[in-house]
């Protein structure tokens, strides 16, 4: 098969129905109107049905708006990113294959609370997510689980047209995370994560927020900033704590532990309900598909300085005592 056009949430190309927050920030920010985005949709979709290469893509506006909204609207580019997003899915088959929302070990992963995606938006009408890296329990998961369940939220999340326009706002608490959990990654796995993420996966990074974190991860927090843009820098942060993040949000809709109102229990389990109406869409992922060249590797996306800032940090890992 060719293409596949999928059907579900084919009703929202147009933004009239989102809150007024939503359709300011994709007229003045993502310069989105109704004609843009009808002309681009088509544009879109006549370049994936014509490319050779692309054998199976999905052809509904929710999945190709977030391509062309993370580029605001340059075809060209978006386009670039969707073949670089159906080509890591052959890449990187440990993290990016067979991902699905009825996976017990990630559903398990999910609810020990590391990964934390809030059900109220910030005042931007940014996603909220709380990474609670101290949550990682050593003897059940590995590294690997961890980024096959950042794959599974985020591609829930970009199927929500409020997100894929406000972006999201990621807040990244190491209180407790220690040095056993930090050396359970390849800090060569994580660069290259990283390159994946910038590179070929459709997220508007709003925000980044770092909450305690010590001088022990700074190189974590260097290969992080080497893998922005300086504009994308300026939207990095760092705060003591929870109570210091007051300043820039409303700590009420934050889960009790971290000062708010909600019950954590209760917010993982209506993301797990999100995930779960979402079954059909993430199976999806599965049946898209790309033909790469022979000599196409999964070092295909790095660049010329992926090898230092690889070896650097390697070297930085190896020289935190464990505890």
């Amino acid at each position: 098969m060719k293409t596949k056009t999928m059907t579900m949430q084919e009703n929202s190309e147009n933004t009239s129905e989102l809150a007024p927050i939503f359709q300011h920030i994709a007229l003045n920010y993502l310069r989105e109107d109704e004609n843009i985005r009808t002309q681009a949709l088509e544009q879109f979709r006549e370049w994936i049905t014509k490319d050779p290469n692309i054998k199976n893509c999905r052809l509904d506006s929710t999945f190709l708006l977030k391509f062309m909204r993370t580029k605001k609207y340059n075809i060209s580019l978006a386009y670039s990113i969707l073949k670089e997003y159906l080509s890591v899915f052959r890449l990187y088959p440990r993290w990016f294959e067979k991902i699905s929302v009825d996976d017990q070990l990630l559903l398990d992963f999910f609810m020990d609370g590391v990964l934390i995606p809030l059900p109220d938006r910030d005042e931007d009408g940014c996603q909220i997510i709380i990474y609670n890296l101290k949550n990682m329990n050593l003897d059940k998961f590995c590294s690997q689980e961890f980024y096959r369940l950042q794959v599974l939220v985020y591609h829930i999340f970009f199927e929500d047209h409020e997100t894929q326009i406000a972006g999201v706002n990621v807040c990244i608490n190491f209180t407790g995370f220690d040095m056993k959990r930090l050396a359970m990654f390849s800090l060569i796995d994580f660069s290259n994560f990283g390159r994946i993420v910038r590179h070929a996966i459709p997220i508007r990074l709003a925000k980044l927020n770092f909450i305690n974190m010590s001088k022990y991860y700074k190189p974590f927090y260097e290969v992080v900033m080497s893998l922005m843009t300086p504009k994308l820098k300026k939207r990095v942060h760092s705060y003591k704590n929870f109570k210091d993040l007051k300043k820039v949000m409303d700590l009420s809709i934050l889960p009790k532990e971290f000062g708010g109102k909600q019950e954590l229990s209760d917010v993982l389990q209506q993301f797990v309900k999100k995930m779960k109406s979402r079954r059909e869409v993430i199976r999806e992922l599965g049946d898209m598909r790309i033909e790469l060249p022979k000599h196409t590797n999964n070092d295909w996306y790095l660049n010329n300085n992926s090898s230092k800032i690889g070896s650097g940090m390697v070297g930085s890992f190896r020289r935190l005592s464990l505890d």
